[in-house]
């Protein structure tokens, strides 16, 4: 069944890739593989952000596909500025993930520039939350 699931996942990541053309008929098909993860726990939508895909998570999130938690934590993590202002634009639940993401722009480790600190700030001031 786990690898039914993985399966799903490279096979929906796959078409987002190289022919999103075919991906609504592929989700209109099986709608469960919006949430099939590969083995580290991610969904496709979550794989594309981390990879600061634009186009990919606009498309998946437009056919119904969940942000999972921390992703927009992650984007923050990776500096991926204009992924952040998309998730926050497209619905991420910013309440679940306000302290981690406090904790991600300041964290040392991930040596965001000020330039992109203050960016990601303003982002979240949109929105009505201070980070």
């Amino acid at each position: 069944m786990e690898f039914e699931h993985n399966y799903d996942f490279y096979l929906l990541l796959d078409a987002v890739l190289n022919e999103p053309h075919k991906v609504k008929d592929i989700v209109v098909k099986n709608r469960a593989i919006l949430d099939a993860e590969n083995l580290s726990g991610e969904n496709v939508l979550c794989w594309l952000a981390l990879e600061n895909l634009i186009e990919g998570v606009s498309l998946l999130r437009s056919l119904g596909s969940k942000i999972p938690q921390f992703t927009l934590c992650e984007a923050i993590e990776m500096g991926n500025t204009e992924m952040v202002i998309l998730l926050l634009e497209l619905g991420a639940d910013i309440e679940a993930e306000i302290s981690f993401c406090r904790s991600a722009i300041d964290n040392e480790i991930y040596n965001l520039s000020s330039k992109k600190k203050r960016l990601i700030r303003s982002y979240f001031e949109q929105y009505g939350h201070e980070i």
